[in-house]
């Protein structure tokens, strides 16, 4: 395992944003001498301010790549398919109903994500109350953001 450093907190950072997720970089499956585990990961991440900024950061920029992503399969047209017929293969572009499902659960499933990683930016709702005193003076400010 790689001891801390720029590098390595940068590589991980950078995986992040690129939309990876902590698991996927620093889970068990990860490449050891370039990865810290997750738990060691994190071990930093809460004794470091700056880092933990950085952290925030990072998920921040994800879940607008999601939110990006989300765009880019609305906006994927047909599939080119290639048929072999007696005059030869022809290259037809079709889109099928499994096509719409695959479409529709990835970007049901990023909305989701993106909803609970940045529930201000993209969350469904938000609820404001002020409490105020006798006199009017404002106590307290609250926001809610309802996530369904």
């Amino acid at each position: 395992m790689p001891q801390r450093s720029k590098e390595v907190v940068d590589r991980v950072l950078d995986g992040i944003m690129s939309g990876r997720s902590l698991n996927s970089l620093c889970g068990g499956e990860r490449d050891k001498e370039k990865y810290p585990s997750r738990q060691s990961f994190m071990e930093w991440v809460r004794s470091d301010k700056k880092l933990a900024k950085d952290y925030g950061t990072a998920m921040e920029l994800r879940a607008d790549l999601y939110f990006d992503e989300i765009l880019e399969i609305a906006d994927e047209g047909p599939e080119d398919v290639e048929v072999m017929t007696k005059q030869g293969v022809v290259t037809i572009s079709t889109i099928t109903h499994e096509m719409i499902q695959n479409r529709k659960l990835r970007i049901d499933s990023r909305k989701w994500i993106i909803s609970r990683m940045r529930p201000m930016k993209y969350g469904d709702q938000t609820q404001r109350t002020t409490e105020k005193d006798d006199g009017g003076n404002v106590l307290r400010k609250t926001t809610e953001y309802v996530v369904e």
